[in-house]
């Protein structure tokens, strides 16, 4: 191969190179805002003082606060699920066994 070529092909192969990259730099921004999107809206769904707190806090709270219910069999089918993953999480955050957690899936 003539010196020529071997600078073209140089050229060419730092050219994509930088497409590559670009492309990729993008594909990254573009999904960093999605998830950031995305997890805006589900904030949206909590309650203010459950928003403001870092997630192992909120769950530490919400599992104390439906321990401590004793109301737990008038609530709505729905909410009792939700409740009993909040108390398996909890489990996994105080060292507990996470074997319920896989088995419930």
């Amino acid at each position: 191969m003539d010196p020529w070529e071997e600078r073209m092909l140089e050229v060419v192969a730092k050219e994509a190179k930088e497409k590559i990259f670009n492309e990729l730099m993008g594909r990254a921004k573009m999904s960093c805002d999605e998830v950031d999107y995305l997890v805006a809206s589900a904030l949206r769904h909590l309650p203010l003082e459950l928003r403001v707190l870092p997630a192992r806090q909120a769950l530490q709270l919400l599992g104390a606060q439906e321990a401590a219910s004793s109301s737990q069999a008038e609530a709505p089918a729905t909410r009792r699920q939700v409740s009993g993953r909040v108390l398996e999480m909890m489990k996994c955050f105080e060292g507990g066994s996470t074997e319920s957690i896989a088995t419930a899936r």
